[in-house]
């Protein structure tokens, strides 16, 4: 039996993690069970709950006597592609047109209205299609107002590092599983920890208490023409956490700045606008009366 398990729960919800050296990390040695959730403690029948318990607590031990943990963290490919060009912006560019472009149709799979808007516009099944001609990418994907990412400079054509099978296979299917970007976040951050640019991103419940405490102080709902603006967004942490305290905030309404150039795409980027899916538009119209996230570089 491996030692390398160890659990955290608080009744209602169960999380399994594996220890490894590679993995840093706490996400990256999060282990998968069928059923994480038990339930609510609120609103849940008791014996309902009991039992739905003792059924995780034996995927628990099944999986820990036999050391058949699989690690939920599957993004190898990018987080390699990533690690590789973290000293060459236009290449850690380059790296992040396809995979966007893939990651996004890996969304749409399991988004109707997504879908719907890009066949709208003509993108493919695979960006894989485009790789002998990487500008169509840069097109097709500015119809959609990822304008921050489909640009240049473009990767160049038929390169096997940013259009091999396994690392788009990897990215579509991390899409498919509606992470909305933080998977991905997640691992920029990982990765940038070590660099010496002094790189800690905000807890997910601080940054929740952060937003509810925010709007205690304005004693309001935001009116349509105030916006939330982070000086220093990062990976964007901070104004993807605004709901439930904020639950009116249209997209235009976020303005996002930050000095690091390869938070300006995935995370910050991607992670706010799949936030405001809902407001993709193939419009390129003023900031101020846009659906876009207003981001800036300094």
């Amino acid at each position: 039996m491996s030692r390398n398990y160890y659990c955290s729960t608080n009744l209602e919800l169960v999380e399994l993690f594996r220890h490894e050296d590679s993995r840093k990390e706490t996400y990256a040695q999060q282990v998968e069970l069928e059923n994480e959730l038990v339930g609510d403690f609120n609103t849940d029948n008791t014996n309902s709950f009991h039992l739905r318990l003792v059924n995780v607590l034996a995927d628990v031990i099944d999986i820990v006597i036999n050391d058949k943990g699989i690690y939920k963290d599957k993004l190898t490919h990018i987080r390699s592609a990533l690690e590789n060009n973290v000293n060459d912006i236009n290449n850690w560019h380059k790296v992040f047109i396809p995979t966007t472009f893939e990651y996004i149709l890996g969304i749409a799979s399991k988004h109707k209205d997504l879908r719907r808007s890009i066949a709208t516009h003509g993108w493919p099944s695979t960006v894989d299609k485009y790789k002998s001609a990487p500008n169509f990418i840069v097109e097709k994907g500015n119809k959609l107002n990822f304008k921050d990412i489909f640009c240049d400079p473009i990767p160049e054509k038929n390169t096997q590092e940013n259009f091999n099978s396994p690392l788009l296979n990897e990215v579509y299917n991390a899409g498919a599983s509606r992470n909305f970007g933080e998977d991905i976040a997640e691992i920029i951050n990982d990765i940038l920890k070590p660099s010496g640019r002094s790189i800690v991103e905000t807890d997910p419940e601080l940054a929740r208490l952060l937003a509810v405490m925010a709007k205690n102080y304005l004693g309001r709902e935001l009116s349509s023409n105030e916006v939330i603006w982070d000086p220093c967004a990062g990976s964007g942490r901070l104004l993807t956490s605004l709901e439930p305290a904020f639950d009116n905030v249209q997209a235009n309404q976020i303005w996002a700045n930050e000095i690091e150039p390869r938070f300006k795409e995935p995370p910050l980027s991607l992670r706010l606008g799949l936030r405001y899916i809902d407001s993709l538009t193939p419009q390129i119209i003023p900031p101020r009366k846009s659906q876009l996230v207003m981001l800036a570089l300094f």
